[in-house]
């Protein structure tokens, strides 16, 4: 599958997707037209602004988003509710103790010290 920013056709070029920390965050969904845009690409990317839903015509997706507008809920990754370095941290941190090479107290002390 290609990334949203590959493609000529795709209606999000590379330099919308710069701009610094929060540059890309911004114009990902910076409003309905451009989250619907998101949406109508039927990648997976499933838009978070309200009222872009029906731009989602895949019904594997559309099931997704109905189950998130039913839930009570919803919990991001911790990886991914953080910054990129925070959340590299963290991956890098608790593959250590998939892999058997690092403690439950090292990976807490990696992630902590990544935070300050």
């Amino acid at each position: 599958m290609r990334s949203p920013s590959e493609g000529a056709s795709n209606p999000i070029s590379r330099r919308q997707l710069s701009g610094g920390p929060f540059g890309y965050s911004k114009r990902l969904h910076p409003d309905k037209a451009q989250a619907d845009r998101w949406g109508a690409l039927n990648t997976g990317v499933l838009p978070v602004t309200v009222g872009s839903e029906s731009s989602v015509t895949d019904p594997n997706l559309t099931s997704v988003l109905d189950a998130r507008a039913k839930a009570d809920f919803v919990q991001l990754y911790l990886d991914q509710a953080t910054n990129p370095d925070l959340g590299a941290a963290i991956n890098d941190a608790v593959a250590t103790l998939f892999a058997g090479t690092g403690t439950p107290e090292q990976v807490t002390q990696a992630i902590t010290d990544a935070a300050k």
